[in-house]
């Protein structure tokens, strides 16, 4: 119903139409954007460091008897085999992009005048991606994202929303946003506001749960569950600031200035958000 009262306004207001998807379809197309975002990199990283500990366990059993005795060192094994699927995680996380874009089915976007806009925002800043991408949703969703920690392996994702509901100088807005996600450094920050949620949190309530004697499996219920309540809250509180920064940043840029603000700067930002909202 959403779906079909969204193609009826579309159709009223004068905006691009995309063919009606199937139940099926829609069903399939929700599942791939929004589960398969989490769990192709969720494979990725488990295939990588479940590998490292089966060839561990094979090291240390009958198949690893040809194998130098330093190889099969239980006590070498002990510290290799964790360090080894931490190198592996850092691996798989580092290609986790590339399976993203297969799971968004995400093009290049087309050379043209909007891919050369959106690409000296990108030079402008010193940012390097290997490729802007199109994120087809079926003109379900108006967002855009940066994929990847690596130049080589970043891609900067438009969504076909995006590109259809905001004119050129909202899209460079949008660009802008993302890009003061890299320059800024949020995505480390943001993981170490986490971590330290987690550790303050964790100490705290481990803390409390011992000095009333609930130490043991309750005890332990409640220190997760309040250890994960702190993470999320400061995954919220932290998350929001940054995109506060973020649209900050792309003002200022969009006003050719890293200080001041301009009226222009200031109404393609907020355009820009209003038509996304």
């Amino acid at each position: 119903r959403l779906c079909e009262a969204r193609i009826f306004r579309e159709l009223e207001a004068g905006g691009p139409v995309y063919p009606p998807p199937t139940l099926g379809e829609h069903v399939g197309r929700v599942v791939r954007l929004r589960m398969g975002t989490l769990i192709a990199p969720l494979c990725e990283l488990m295939f990588a460091t479940e590998t490292v500990g089966f060839a561990g366990a094979w090291a240390q059993g009958p198949g690893g008897a040809s194998l130098p005795m330093w190889a099969r060192d239980p006590a070498m094994l002990e510290w290799a085999v964790p360090l080894a699927q931490i190198a592996a995680a850092l691996v798989g996380l580092t290609l986790a992009p590339l399976a993203i874009r297969a799971v968004w089915n995400a093009p290049s976007l087309p050379a043209g005048e909007l891919r050369a806009s959106i690409q000296r925002v990108l030079d402008r800043h010193g940012v390097r991606v290997r490729d802007v991408v199109v994120w087809r949703t079926g003109g379900t969703i108006t967002n855009a994202a940066v994929v990847g920690v690596f130049p080589s392996l970043r891609y900067l994702a438009l969504t076909d929303g995006m590109l259809d509901a905001l004119p050129e100088d909202e899209l460079e807005a949008g660009t802008a946003h993302e890009v003061a996600h890299l320059r800024l450094r949020h995505v480390p920050w943001l993981a170490a506001a986490v971590l330290a949620a987690v550790s303050v949190a964790g100490g705290v309530l481990g803390v409390a749960a011992a000095l009333t004697g609930r130490d043991g499996r309750a005890g332990l219920i409640v220190v997760a569950i309040g250890t994960l309540v702190a993470a999320l809250l400061a995954l919220g509180a932290v998350r929001r600031r940054f995109e506060w920064q973020a649209d900050a940043f792309a003002a200022a840029r969009l006003s050719e200035s890293s200080s001041t603000l301009t009226q222009d700067g200031a109404d393609a930002m907020a355009a820009a958000l209003r038509r996304v909202a």
